[in-house]
C-alpha cells in the first residue's frame, strides 16, 4: 500500500548546481528528485550507494514557495607546476529559499521519512546543495495523493509539454538529464501552466506539481 506527504523545507541559502553550465556556476530554482533523494537520504542516514534502492518505485517533486536569486563573485586560485592563477567567476545562489517536497511510494517508506521530520530525528542535518548552505527549517505539511493533471502550478516539467503559460508566470528553461539524455526543462516558480498531455503530480491546495522516480534522473553515488 502507497502513502504520500507533503514537507516544507527552507534553507538560509541554497545551491542546486546545473549540470551543464558554460559561462558561470547556475544553480536549478527548485531541487529535482536527486537533491530531495539526498535531502531525505541524510535525514534517514541513508549510504549513498543505497539511496537508489531506497527510492526505487518512490514519486518525487518540488515547487518553489518563495526563493529570491542572487549573483555573486567566487574567487578561484589554479594551481599548475607551481605557478598560482586567480580569476573570478560568477555564482547563483538562491537566498532564503522556501519549498514544498512531495514524497509519495510505499507506506512504510513514506512513514520513516514523516517520523524523522515529526520528531527531528536527523542522522545528518540537511542542505541547500552544499553541506556549507544550512537548513533553516523542515516540518510535516500533509497528506497528499498522486493525480493525472494537464495543468500545473509549480514544479518542473519537459518543456515540450508546455501547451500555454498563464499571465504573469515566472520560468526558468534548464538542461537536466532525463532518461538518459539531456532535455530542456521548464522550471515554474510563479503561476501555472497548460499541458500538451496529463503528467503525474500531487497537490496540495493551490499547488499541482508534477513528481518523478529517481531513476529518470540518473542518480549518481560516488
Amino acid at each position: 500500500m502507497n502513502k504520500g506527504i507533503c514537507i516544507n523545507v527552507e534553507f538560509y541559502e541554497a545551491f542546486f548546481k546545473v549540470f551543464l553550465t558554460m559561462k558561470f556556476r547556475m544553480s536549478y530554482p527548485i531541487p529535482l528528485p536527486t537533491h530531495i533523494a539526498g535531502i531525505i537520504g541524510g535525514i534517514l542516514g541513508i549510504k549513498r550507494e543505497n539511496i537508489e534502492k531506497f527510492f526505487k518505485d518512490i514519486f518525487l517533486g518540488a515547487c518553489c514557495i518563495r526563493v529570491k536569486i542572487s549573483y555573486e563573485n567566487a574567487t578561484l586560485i589554479e594551481i599548475s607546476e607551481g605557478r598560482r592563477a586567480r580569476s573570478v567567476e560568477k555564482c547563483m545562489i538562491l537566498n532564503n529559499p522556501s519549498f514544498l517536497i512531495f514524497i509519495h511510494g510505499s507506506r512504510d517508506k513514506v512513514e520513516m521519512i514523516k517520523k524523522a521530520i515529526v520528531n527531528n530525528a536527523f542522522e545528518f542535518l540537511p542542505f541547500g546543495g552544499q553541506n556549507d548552505f544550512f537548513l533553516k527549517k523542515i516540518k510535516y505539511v500533509s497528506n497528499i495523493n498522486l493525480i493525472n493533471s494537464k495543468e500545473i502550478t509549480g514544479g518542473y516539467v519537459d518543456y515540450k509539454l508546455l501547451e500555454k503559460p498563464f499571465e504573469n508566470s515566472k520560468i526558468y528553461i534548464l538542461p537536466v538529464k532525463f532518461k538518459g539524455k539531456i532535455s530542456e526543462f521548464a522550471f515554474l516558480t510563479n503561476g501555472s501552466v497548460k499541458l500538451k498531455e496529463e503528467v503525474i503530480s500531487c497537490k496540495y491546495n493551490s499547488y499541482i506539481v508534477p513528481v518523478y522516480k529517481l531513476e529518470d534522473f540518473g542518480y549518481i553515488h560516488h
